[in-house]
């Protein structure tokens, strides 16, 4: 017989665990209206409830999404309250639950049995503090992804767990897969967010690779196959776009049930063995949302936007988890995660300056020509990485609205700028960072499609172009080096497509000096997984180029690489 609660607190946390316990999909709204419905006095009720919500998260890990999206709900139904250690401070859902986030990340043991338990328990240690640990790194993951964690803070976790390239001590295990699963959750949408999301997921991915590579006293990898695997399997889904095999099966709504078999009824009782899905994608109302706001005219922050860029927040050890409001007036508007590429009315549009630093005045038509895009080659050159991130190209590019066959025409202007350009006269090799610079930029934000780079690489290189000149300027060894600096540069960050390869030339031997000419490029860099990636990258193609196993041999395929320099 169940007897009656005690006190208040222990019927509030009765009514939690009963309502928790039924979470499914299908009813998310239902309790999220009696969670709301729920009447809570103090701070301390509120943090009784939210402590409920996080450790409930954590114990049923293949409801983390379901339990993600009700905190989002939540976080506006329940009111402030005084902190009861006074100040003047109020309590939040929100803030009590990124605290509570906070204590069980610093909680986490470095390592996951203790010496003092006996061996008949330690392994049900283990599997008990490891499935909770990687619960916790999704769950994080997922509080990102709806734009309550600030990208300064995974930031902090990452740092935390793997530690700096530069230092010496190798983390745990469990440490290394729990970032895997972390960037799993996040890393499309950290790709296509602001700058710093981008690095930290560039740098993230080297250190994964250092780390897979390094080795223990006497030579032995320092990692399991298991571990190594799983940075390879992380690697693997970035470089195909983030497109994963669900080889297990999401909660899912009764529609999305009914769906899925009346699918396998039209295939004759047949439908795929393993469903796709992107991986670490925000979601479909949170998109939702900031499309509207930008119809709207507001602009919307990024996934993980930091609201708190003051200094002494950049030089905190350990920030507090804290929500990703938007900035106050005072502060400068962070940069959108991508800007929208022009759609076929705008393109047909007349083109207006828009207030835009290159635009004509007075509400004219901006020339897109090859002067203009020179201007803004010129412009990227003058300004720093670090300061400008190329937000003035991408900004002024997106002003002028080209068609699809004018950003084919302008993406080859923009790689001939330095060839030209008085600004590249003096220094040919920044010249050429620039204009590379440049195009991933545009194709890193959306700007700029890989068939239409591809289009215009392949311009760029064609015999009669350089011998005709078609009004280009340079010759056919520069625009070889950009060529293989564009290949090289997008499979360093991650942006590299196989469509990179219509860019070859039909000419096999043409195609082989190009592709030759990447793997030259990789191999004066001091970055061994970069030689790896790219060797990885375009093995196929040339196997493809020299006829194997047709005409040749892998074997005499090495051979062919050595006699250019290429030891491999």
């Amino acid at each position: 017989r169940i007897s009656s609660p005690n006190s208040r607190t222990e019927e509030i946390r009765r009514s939690v665990n009963s309502l928790l316990n039924k979470i499914c999909p299908e009813n998310l709204g239902r309790i999220v209206s009696q969670m709301a419905g729920v009447q809570l006095e103090s701070a301390g009720e509120l943090e009784l409830v939210i402590g409920a919500i996080f450790q409930a998260a954590l114990a049923n890990s293949h409801h983390v999404e379901t339990y993600s999206d009700m905190v989002f709900a939540l976080k506006t139904k329940y009111p402030e309250f005084h902190a009861e250690e006074g100040g003047g401070k109020f309590v939040t859902f929100a803030r009590v639950l990124l605290d509570t986030c906070q204590q069980e990340f610093e909680s986490l043991p470095d390592a996951l049995q203790s010496p003092e338990v006996s061996d008949a328990d330690r392994r049900d240690m283990v599997d008990k503090n490891k499935e909770r640990f990687l619960a916790n790194m999704r769950f994080l993951g997922h509080l990102f992804l709806r734009n309550l964690l600030s990208t300064r803070i995974v930031q902090v976790i990452v740092e935390d767990l793997l530690g700096s390239v530069d230092d010496n001590a190798l983390p745990e295990e469990h440490m290394v897969e729990g970032i895997c699963e972390l960037l799993t959750a996040i890393g499309y949408t950290l790709e296509r967010s602001c700058n710093l999301s981008r690095r930290l997921l560039h740098d993230s991915a080297h250190r994964l690779e250092a780390l897979q590579a390094a080795s223990a006293e006497g030579g032995a990898p320092a990692y399991s196959k298991r571990i190594r695997f799983r940075i390879d399997d992380l690697l693997d889904l970035r470089r195909s776009d983030w497109q994963q095999r669900m080889y297990h099966e999401r909660a899912k709504t009764l529609d999305d049930i009914r769906r899925d078999a009346v699918k396998e009824w039209a295939n004759g009782g047949c439908i795929k063995q393993f469903a796709t899905a992107k991986a670490g994608s925000q979601p479909a109302y949170i998109l939702a949302a900031e499309a509207e706001a930008k119809k709207l005219g507001r602009k919307a922050p990024p996934a993980g936007a930091d609201a708190d860029a003051s200094p002494a927040a950049a030089l905190r050890p350990r920030p507090r988890l804290r929500l990703a409001e938007p900035p106050s007036p005072s502060e400068p508007l962070p940069e959108p995660a991508a800007e929208p590429s022009p759609s076929l009315a705008s393109a047909s549009s007349p083109r207006s300056s828009a207030g835009g630093e290159f635009g004509a005045a007075g509400g004219l038509p901006i020339p897109f020509d090859r002067a203009f895009v020179g201007r803004l080659a010129g412009r990227l050159a003058a300004t720093s990485p670090r300061r400008d991130g190329g937000f003035a190209l991408r900004s002024s590019w997106r002003e002028a609205a080209p068609t699809s066959e004018e950003a084919v025409q302008g993406a080859q202007w923009l790689l001939e700028a330095h060839l030209c350009g008085p600004w590249a006269a003096r220094d040919r090799r920044r010249g050429l960072e620039t204009v590379v610079r440049g195009a991933c930029e545009l194709l890193g934000h959306g700007h700029l499609a890989w068939p239409q780079l591809a289009r215009a690489l392949r311009h760029l290189v064609a015999e009669e172009a350089a011998a005709e000149g078609e009004g280009g300027p340079g010759g056919g060894i520069e625009r070889e080096a950009v060529f293989c600096a564009v290949f090289l540069r997008t499979l360093e960050v991650g942006l590299f497509h196989t469509a990179a390869f219509r860019a070859l030339p039909t000419d096999r031997d043409d195609a082989w000096r190009l592709l030759v000419g990447v793997l030259k490029f990789a191999a004066e860099g001091e970055c061994e997984g970069l030689r790896r990636r790219a060797l990885g990258e375009l093995w196929e193609v040339l196997c493809a180029v020299r006829g194997v196993p047709v005409e040749t041999s892998e074997r005499e395929l090495f051979r062919q690489l050595a006699r250019h320099g290429l030891a491999l």
